[in-house]
């Protein structure tokens, strides 16, 4: 696993930051995965050396450092979105929380909300529009300099 590609949409940026802490976590377990690889083939452990493969070891480390890396910037991320997200219109982060924290359809999320699919998706694009102003549409992943 490499540090994963940014998203292609404004709509997959909103559901990548519902699951950022998820995406954490899963992060944070392959760091574990990826120390004890390290560890059984580290170069030098206690003056013997383990392993003839010093590439791989030196891959891994770069492997961890970089979801490392994107693990600090997705929760940078994360905190500047629930800051969004409290300055919404309790209704709108409500929609917001509908279609993109829990995956509903427009139909579904009008449902919830007891207005018609087209002011459900009013109502989003307002949201796009303020998320917009607030600069929060950058990229997340480390490799990314756009």
């Amino acid at each position: 696993m490499h540090v994963p590609t940014e998203t292609t949409s404004k709509s997959d940026y909103f559901r990548k930051m519902y699951r950022a802490h998820e995406i954490i976590a899963d992060i944070s377990e392959r760091i574990d995965k990826l120390y004890s690889s390290a560890t059984s083939i580290s170069p030098v452990n206690d003056g013997m050396p383990k392993s003839p493969n010093p590439q791989r070891f030196e891959s891994i480390i770069v492997e961890m450092a970089d979801l490392r890396t994107y693990a600090e910037k997705l929760l940078s991320q994360r905190a500047k979105f629930d800051l969004f997200v409290t300055s919404l219109n309790p209704f709108y982060a409500r929609l917001l929380s509908l279609r993109c924290g829990q995956s509903l359809s427009w139909k579904e999320s009008a449902q919830q909300l007891d207005i018609s699919e087209v002011s459900a998706k009013r109502i989003y694009r307002k949201c796009v529009e303020n998320a917009d102003e607030a600069g929060l549409f950058v990229p997340v992943n480390p490799n990314d300099t756009n």
